[in-house]
C-alpha cells in the first residue's frame, strides 16, 4: 500500500514534466544559475534538478556570475523597498550588501577584473550604468550619459548599449523612441550607432569580435549577431512562438529565456538547446494563507434599515453588523470575483455580479448568506455595470459594455432590453421610487460664473453645476414657490370622513414644455456629484480642496420642506443611503461608519463598523487564474478594435492560461499578462515601480531653515556613528524617511569643532523632484546667461496636471521675456 502511495504521489508530482516560468539566467562554465518563485537557483546547462541558492523570503533577481564563478551578484529587495546590488557565494552563505541608494539597482555583470560588479540604476532623471567595488564604498557613475543595457568589449575599452528603453509592451513597435545598438569609446569618448532597424534592437552581448543582441526583424525577438570587423548582421536562433528574453553571456555561451524554458547558445557552433529542469520548489507564495481584507473594498451598499452592511473585498462579498453580531462572508469563492453587491429594498436578497462561469453573470442570494446562489442572467460575454433594485424588489436595472440598458425580473430571468446608445457607455440610472413620481433631480452645469486668476486676465469657471429638478406633469408646482403662512378657519379644518385610498395612477410625463420646467435648488453653484433623493430630502457630495489630488467629499442633504442646507459629514469618499432614508453608510478612507440622517454633523469614525473582522482565506493560484481571465476578459470588451489587432485573442488565452500552473509567484502572473497584452501590439498596455522648502515633494533637508549644510562641508556622524571613507553614506539612513536624525557636520574633516544640526531625510520620489528642479534651473540660467535675460526657459514634464503646474508656474515668472524656449523632452520619465 505505501509503494501505491508513493506512485501516485510521484505521478500527480508538479516535478512530472519541467517547469516553466523561469527567468534571468546566467551561465559560468557548465552551470546556469536563474530566478524562480522569487528565488535563485542553480542547474547543470545540461539540465536536470535544480539546487537552491536562496531562501529568504524577499525576492532576488538578475543573477550574474563573477568572473571566477566564485559570486553571484543580484538586485535582492530585502528590507528596503527597493532592490540593491548583493553578493553571495556560490557555495552558500549569507548575501552582502553593496548598495544602498532607495533606487532601484539592476546587476548587468562584472569587471573583467571581478573586482566590481556593474549595474544599471535610475538615480534620478535617465538610468545610469555605474559600478561599484566588492569592497564596498560608494558606487562610480561610468561615462555615458545614460544605458538601459551595456556590455563591455573583452579589453575593456569600449561598451555596447542601448540608449533607449525596451518597448516590450508594444510588439512590433515602429515609432521615434524605437532602440538602437551603440558602442561607446572610453579612450576617445564618441559614441557611435551600429544598428538602424526600424524596430527594436536590444540587450547587446559582446563576445569577442561579434556583438550580439536580440531584435524583432522578423516579428519575433530573437537573437541576431553583429560583426565588428565587417559590420555584417546575421540571425541566430529563430523562435516563431515566443520572444527570446533576458540573454546573458558567459564564456562561449548564451543563456537566455524564451517561453518560459531556458536556452543554451553555443557561439562556436551557434547552435542552441533547451534545458529541461526541474524545480524542487515549497511555492510559499502560492499556500493559502487567511489575510485581513478591510483595506481591499471596492464596493459597498447598506440594508434598508441600517442593520449591517455590505461589502466587497478582494473578490468576495461580506455583511457587518452595525453593532451586534458577526461579520460574514456569504459567498467564499476564491476563483471567482464577485463585483457590486446590493441589498434589496425588502431586505431579503443580496444581488451581485460573479464570473464564477467565466462571464460575469447576474446572481442573487439570501441576505444572511444560507442557501445557495441563484443565477439570474445566462447571456455575458460582455462587462456589466452596477445593479440597481426596483421599488418592489422584483428587478434589477443594469447597463453593459455594449452600451445596452437591460432589467430583469428575478423570478422571469429574462432580461429586457430597455434602451441603446450610440453614442457612449449609459453610466447613469435609476428607478422612480413609485409610479406617481413628480420631480427628477438631476446635476446640470449651468453657471458659468468666471473667475479672474492672479496672472493676467486668464478666465476660469471653478464651480458651474447646479441641482436641478424637473417637474414631470405639468401641474406639478415647484416645491420652491413662494410661501405665506396663514390663519385657516376651524371649520375648513374639520373632516368629516377620512378619504378614501386609491390605488397610484400610471406614471406620467408631460414631455411638452418640459425644458421650461427645470428648476434650481436654491444652493450656490459648486462641484458636485452622488446626487440621491429620499421623499423631503436631496443628498450630495461637493468637492473640497482642489489643489490635493485625492478627492475628498462633503456629504449634504437639502432639506426641500425647510428649504435648509447642511453638511451631514465631512471628509468622506462616498456614501450610500438606506431604503428607509433614515440613515447613510459612508466611507473615509478605509473606516466605514453608519450615522442617522439629522441636524448633527459628524465626523469620519463615528458609527464606525467592524470592518477589521473582514479576514478571507487568500487562495492564490486560483486568484491568479481568475486574474489573467479577467484582464483578456476587459481587453475583449474594451479594446478600440473589435478585430483585436487580427491576433486571435480566444487562442492566445489558451496559450497563456497553460502556464499558470507554474506561477511561483505574483511577478510571474505579472509576466504572463504583460506577454499577453503584448501579443495585442498595442501601445500603454502596461502591467502596474536646490529646494523649494515651501513645497513638501521638494523639501531640501539641508537648506531649511536652521540647518543651512553648505556644499563642501564634511559628514562627520549620523546619529552619533562616525562615518569615514569609503563608506557609503546612503546605509546610515535606512528607514530614516521623515524622521529626525541627528548629523554632525564640520568645515574640515575633524571631529573637533563639529555642529550638530536634525534633519528628517526624504524619499527617493522627493529626492528626484530635487534633482529634476537642479535641471530646469540650470537650463533657465544658461539661457538666461546666453541671451542676456532676454529668453526664458519652460520645461513641460508632461501633458498631465504636473505639466501644467510647471507650466504655470515658469510661464507667468518669465512673461516679461522677448521669447520663451519651450522645451518638452522627457515627457513623463523625470519621476
Amino acid at each position: 500500500m505505501s509503494w501505491l502511495l508513493l506512485l501516485l504521489l510521484v505521478v500527480n508530482s508538479p516535478y512530472r514534466d519541467s517547469t516553466l516560468l523561469l527567468s534571468a539566467p546566467d551561465i559560468y562554465n557548465h552551470t546556469v544559475v536563474f530566478e524562480y518563485g522569487g528565488n535563485l537557483w542553480l542547474v547543470p546547462d545540461t539540465g536536470g534538478i535544480a539546487s537552491r541558492l536562496t531562501s529568504d523570503e524577499g525576492f532576488e533577481s538578475h543573477p550574474k556570475f563573477s568572473p571566477d564563478g566564485r559570486f553571484v551578484a543580484l538586485s535582492g529587495h530585502y528590507d528596503a523597498d527597493n532592490f540593491d546590488v548583493y553578493v553571495i557565494p556560490v557555495d552558500g552563505g549569507p548575501p552582502l550588501r553593496l548598495t544602498y541608494h532607495p533606487a532601484s539597482d539592476r546587476v548587468i555583470g562584472w569587471t573583467h577584473d571581478g573586482n566590481y560588479v556593474l549595474f544599471i540604476s535610475r538615480r534620478w532623471r535617465q538610468p545610469r550604468l555605474y559600478r561599484v567595488s566588492l569592497e564596498g564604498g560608494l558606487p562610480e557613475e561610468l561615462p555615458l550619459p545614460v544605458a538601459y543595457w551595456a556590455s563591455f568589449s573583452p579589453n575593456g575599452n569600449k561598451v555596447a548599449f542601448n540608449r533607449r528603453p525596451a518597448r516590450l509592451g508594444w510588439r512590433n513597435y515602429r515609432g521615434g523612441r524605437v532602440p538602437d545598438v551603440w558602442i561607446y569609446d572610453f579612450d576617445r569618448d564618441t559614441a557611435y550607432r551600429i544598428t538602424d532597424w526600424e524596430g527594436t534592437d536590444i540587450c547587446p552581448l559582446w563576445y569577442k569580435d561579434k556583438i550580439y543582441f536580440l531584435s524583432d526583424r522578423d516579428g519575433k525577438l530573437n537573437i541576431y549577431c553583429y560583426d565588428t570587423n565587417t559590420g555584417v548582421i546575421h540571425r541566430v536562433t529563430d523562435h516563431q512562438d515566443f520572444d527570446v528574453g533576458l540573454p546573458s553571456l558567459g564564456g562561449s555561451k548564451i543563456v537566455y529565456q524564451c517561453g518560459g524554458t531556458l536556452w543554451v547558445l553555443d557561439l562556436k557552433t551557434e547552435r542552441y538547446h533547451r534545458l529541461k529542469i526541474k524545480v524542487p520548489d515549497d511555492y510559499k507564495f502560492v499556500r493559502p494563507r487567511y489575510e485581513d481584507v478591510s483595506t481591499l473594498v471596492d464596493w459597498f451598499d447598506i440594508s434598508p434599515h441600517a442593520k449591517r452592511a455590505v461589502f466587497v473585498a478582494r473578490g468576495d462579498i461580506f455583511t457587518v453588523p452595525k453593532e451586534k453580531g458577526p461579520v460574514r462572508n456569504i459567498t467564499c469563492t476564491a476563483g471567482t470575483r464577485e463585483r457590486y453587491a446590493v441589498w434589496s429594498p425588502d431586505g431579503k436578497w443580496i444581488a451581485y455580479l460573479s464570473d464564477e462561469t467565466g462571464e460575469y453573470e447576474i446572481y442573487i442570494r439570501k441576505a444572511d448568506g444560507t442557501g445557495d446562489a441563484i443565477r439570474i442572467t445566462y447571456d455575458g460575454e460582455c462587462y456589466r455595470w452596477p445593479l440597481v433594485w426596483s421599488p418592489d424588489s422584483k428587478k434589477l436595472l443594469y447597463s453593459d459594455s455594449k452600451l445596452r440598458l437591460f432589467y430583469v425580473d428575478i423570478d422571469k430571468k429574462k432580461p429586457m432590453l430597455v434602451d441603446t446608445s450610440a453614442v457612449d457607455y449609459i453610466w447613469s440610472y435609476c428607478w422612480s421610487p413609485d409610479p406617481s413620481g413628480k420631480y427628477l433631480y438631476f446635476i446640470s452645469s449651468r453657471t458659468f460664473t468666471p473667475a479672474r486668476g492672479d496672472f493676467g486676465e486668464l478666465r476660469v469657471y471653478p464651480a458651474t453645476e447646479n441641482i436641478c429638478l424637473v417637474t414631470l406633469q405639468a401641474e406639478v408646482p415647484s416645491p420652491f414657490l413662494p410661501e405665506s403662512d396663514e390663519e385657516i378657519p376651524e371649520e375648513e379644518t374639520e373632516e368629516s370622513e377620512e378619504p378614501e385610498k386609491k390605488p397610484p395612477e400610471e406614471i406620467k410625463i408631460d414631455l411638452e414644455g418640459i425644458s421650461q420646467r427645470v428648476v434650481a435648488v436654491p444652493i450656490p453653484a459648486g462641484n458636485y456629484s452622488g446626487l440621491a433623493a429620499t421623499e423631503n430630502k436631496i443628498f450630495y457630495l461637493e468637492r473640497i480642496d482642489f489643489t490635493s489630488r485625492e478627492r475628498k467629499y462633503n456629504l449634504h442633504v437639502y432639506d426641500i420642506e425647510d428649504k435648509e442646507d447642511h453638511v451631514l459629514i465631512e471628509g468622506i469618499d462616498g456614501y450610500g443611503i438606506s431604503e428607509d432614508g433614515k440613515h447613510v453608510l459612508y466611507k473615509g478612507g478605509n473606516t466605514f461608519g453608519i450615522i442617522e440622517v439629522n441636524d448633527t454633523q459628524y465626523s469620519v469614525g463615528d458609527g464606525k463598523l467592524k470592518t477589521d473582522e473582514m479576514k478571507l482565506k487568500v487562495a492564490p493560484s486560483q486568484e491568479w487564474r481568475q486574474m489573467l481571465h479577467e484582464v483578456w476578459r476587459l481587453e475583449r470588451d474594451f479594446f478600440y478594435d473589435p478585430s483585436m489587432h487580427g491576433v486571435d485573442w480566444h487562442g492566445l488565452y489558451g496559450i497563456y492560461s497553460k502556464f499558470l500552473p507554474y506561477a511561483a509567484d505574483r511577478y510571474d502572473l505579472n509576466y504572463l499578462i504583460a506577454g499577453m497584452l503584448r501579443e495585442l501590439g498595442a501601445s500603454h498596455t502596461y502591467v502596474w515601480d536646490k529646494g523649494e522648502n515651501w513645497q513638501k515633494r521638494r523639501r531640501a533637508p539641508l537648506t531649511e531653515p536652521g540647518v543651512m549644510v553648505k556644499e563642501g562641508e564634511y559628514l562627520i556622524k549620523v546619529e552619533g556613528q562616525l562615518v569615514r571613507y569609503p563608506d557609503n553614506p546612503y546605509k546610515y539612513f535606512e528607514t530614516t524617511v521623515d524622521k529626525q536624525v541627528r548629523l554632525e557636520v564640520n568645515d574640515k574633516p575633524s571631529v573637533k569643532g563639529t555642529r550638530t544640526v536634525v534633519v528628517k531625510p526624504i524619499s527617493l520620489s522627493n529626492e528626484m523632484e530635487l534633482r529634476y528642479l537642479d535641471w530646469v534651473e540650470t537650463n533657465r540660467h544658461k539661457v538666461e546667461t546666453a541671451t542676456d535675460g532676454r529668453v526664458g526657459y519652460i520645461h513641460v514634464p508632461n501633458t498631465a496636471t504636473w505639466g501644467l503646474e510647471e507650466f504655470g508656474k515658469y510661464l507667468f515668472a518669465q512673461s516679461n521675456k522677448e521669447g520663451l524656449i519651450i522645451d518638452v523632452r522627457y515627457n513623463g520619465r523625470y519621476r
